[in-house]
């Protein structure tokens, strides 16, 4: 899950004397689902009477008699979203295993491999799965809502868990402008500040390896050469660039082969205490210390890149006894990563003293971005890639396709059927040249 927030102060009318505060919170708890987008309006009147205002993604949650009119709090006003993520794996063919959910305890538990076609609203899921039928003949079944419970990755045989969680809005009646927007457990979303890596405007395709098998698993062809793949597979975080005055500091970062992060601090007024962050471009931080919890006068804010690596193998598919088929398949290694940052400024009056940590370590700390080269797209073995990269090449197994006892005899079907064509078509024209030759000496005794 990640955050963003802000505040905002405005004066409206110093003769009327009203005093106006926005709060504004992003939640996007799922790449897939779009944010809960949330809004706090709170004016402050003379007599120190106070009016709220509170929507969520344009949608009035709390509000007085007119439309955009603001209500009096006659007590602690409070609010909760369910949140639940989706998984990954969906529609990725036979990623998951999922048993029955009821089974005999004297057979014991069958696992079978299945796909997850569709994430229910209810937190259960459409699965197909393939089972042993009579005969040992694999069948397709399809299960409109199968549990969490009944459910494991078929590689690493680890229980299907499904993210949920819960905000929760509270907006004090005594002092509005102290509300707090929490996790079920109580910790605070402004805990959770973090971007998505590579940036989401990135293409998804680019950020991918592609490698491709032949035929005989003994060649391996990847989009990309030696520098690439070697910098994909240890996630280093290189630093490129960074530039400073007193109002403003940058710096930017390599994630990988594939993700380059700006991350960006400024004061966009001389008077008050208002810093904003903003990553690739997005403000994902405006507020003073106090309102995201710092402790002291010190301006800092933690949060995170979160994103995952992937490999696209195309291979060749196998049946069941390991023959190889002519159809080829895709199978995606993905690997998750998650970098911690933190921006400190000691200095509110000058933003050069301002660090930047990632992971621990000070920017200045960080290797330098390496000098990209231009070199070939690296064809090798199998086995080489995984003594020097670490990346084992799948297999995509088709249960469908025949035994390699149907493909013999499916062979050696055709073979005869191509002899006892040949012969018949050798027979025929032995037929015709003898037809020629009876012609011609019936011709020369005539």
């Amino acid at each position: 899950m990640v955050v963003e927030f802000s505040t905002h102060d405005s004066t409206v009318g110093s003769v009327i004397g009203r005093n106006c505060k926005e709060m504004q919170w992003k939640v996007m708890y799922d790449e897939d689902a779009d944010p809960i987008e949330i809004s706090l309006h709170v004016q402050e009147h003379k007599l120190h009477s106070t009016e709220v205002e509170i929507a969520c993604n344009g949608q009035h949650i709390l509000h007085g008699a007119g439309a955009h009119a603001k209500a009096k709090l006659t007590e602690d006003f409070r609010y909760q979203w369910p949140i639940r993520g989706s998984i990954q794996g969906i529609n990725e063919h036979n990623f998951f295993e999922v048993r029955p959910a009821h089974f005999s305890a004297l057979s014991g538990e069958t696992w079978c491999p299945a796909t997850i076609i569709c994430q229910r609203a209810d937190g259960l899921f459409e699965v197909t799965a393939e089972e042993n039928g009579p005969g040992g003949i694999v069948t397709k079944t399809k299960r409109p809502a199968v549990h969490t419970d009944n459910l494991r990755e078929a590689i690493s045989k680890k229980p299907l868990t499904l993210p949920e969680n819960c905000l929760m809005l509270v907006v004090p009646k005594q002092d509005p402008l102290h509300a707090v927007l929490s996790l079920a457990n109580g910790e605070l979303v402004t805990h959770h500040f973090g971007r998505s890596s590579p940036p989401r405007a990135a293409s998804q395709k680019n950020s991918e390896i592609g490698i491709k098998v032949s035929k005989d698993r003994t060649t391996l062809t990847a989009n990309a050469g030696h520098q690439v793949i070697s910098h994909f597979v240890s996630g280093e975080v290189q630093a490129n660039t960074s530039e400073a005055d007193r109002r403003s500091h940058s710096w930017t970062i390599q994630v990988g082969p594939f993700a380059e992060h700006k991350v960006e601090i400024s004061k966009k007024h001389t008077l008050g205490k208002i810093v904003t962050l903003a990553v690739d471009g997005e403000v994902l931080v405006e507020s003073t210390a106090a309102e995201i919890g710092c402790d002291g006068n010190e301006w800092q804010c933690n949060f995170r890149f979160i994103g995952e690596r992937v490999i696209d193998f195309e291979v060749y598919k196998t049946n069941a006894d390991g023959g190889v088929l002519d159809e080829t398949g895709h199978v995606k290694e993905r690997r998750r990563y998650v970098h911690e940052c933190n921006v400190t400024i000691p200095n509110e009056w000058d933003f050069s003293t301002a660090r930047f940590f990632v992971d621990g370590l000070p920017f200045t700390g960080l290797p330098m971005e390496a000098q990209c080269y231009d070199e070939p797209n690296l064809t090798t073995s199998p086995l080489a890639v995984q003594h020097s990269y670490g990346i084992t090449t799948p297999f995509l197994v088709d249960r469908y396709a025949p035994s390699n006892v149907m493909m013999l005899a499916n062979q050696v079907l055709v073979k005869a059927t191509e002899s006892k064509t040949s012969a018949a078509g050798f027979f025929a024209r032995w037929c015709d040249c003898s037809t020629v030759v009876e012609s011609g000496n019936d011709r020369q005794r005539a």
